[in-house]
């Protein structure tokens, strides 16, 4: 974790750094239980949630996927006005990557309407910046992350996913120990760019004719 402070000297910070459509509304039902728990604790969310929020047509009732997300983001729009937290919008990459060092956990209750990540870069730069991640394991998310992740596995239509999320943050905020940070290294070692060159270049070897390669 390269010039990010060490995580047990950070503050009781949780950030939010994704699409707001992919469960944000989990994390803020929570979180006056989290403040409550642990003083001091602040949280702070990116990305274009104000924009969402403006341009989304208000919920009718109808069904389908645009039903599906004009009905979560009115379920947004009530909690935004009632939970307080920093609302940061889109911010320039270098500014980002500040309040992610500074950020002890980075809380993620991935719930998206469609299947959506492979990869995740939000959540590679959570590895990056030196954060304990709080997640859900969806998509392809822990084959790619593996056992460098708090998961939680409850059904996301159980009332003890939201629970389960709860006590995991707050755990995360309070102990003195991160277990999953041995894994959590050796994943930013397996993804780099030098490995990433290496894998494409061996492919390409692979499927070239044995002249293309002299």
């Amino acid at each position: 974790f390269q010039d990010a402070p060490p995580w047990k000297e950070r503050g009781p910070v949780v950030a939010y750094w994704s699409s707001p459509d992919r469960g944000l509304e989990h994390l803020l039902v929570v979180w006056p239980e989290i403040e409550a728990a642990v003083p001091g604790a602040e949280l702070r969310v990116f990305y274009h949630l104000r924009r969402l929020l403006d341009q989304t047509p208000v919920f009718n009732g109808a069904g389908g996927p645009v039903g599906d997300l004009t009905a979560r983001v009115a379920v947004l729009r009530q909690l935004v006005a009632k939970t307080r937290f920093r609302e940061f919008g889109a911010v320039p990459r270098r500014v980002l990557a500040e309040h992610q060092k500074a950020a002890r956990v980075m809380a993620y209750p991935y719930d998206p309407i469609a299947f959506t990540e492979g990869f995740c870069a939000a959540i590679g730069e959570a590895h990056a910046a030196g954060c304990r991640i709080v997640a859900r394991p969806a998509d392809a998310l822990e084959d790619v992350w593996g056992a460098s992740i708090r998961w939680v596995r409850e059904p996301i239509c159980d009332r003890k996913f939201r629970e389960r999320f709860r006590d995991e943050v707050i755990d995360a905020l309070t102990a003195d120990e991160w277990p999953e940070a041995a894994a959590a290294r050796e994943t930013l070692e397996r993804y780099t760019w030098a490995h990433a060159a290496a894998q494409v270049e061996k492919a390409l070897m692979v499927k070239l004719p044995e002249a293309a390669r002299r």
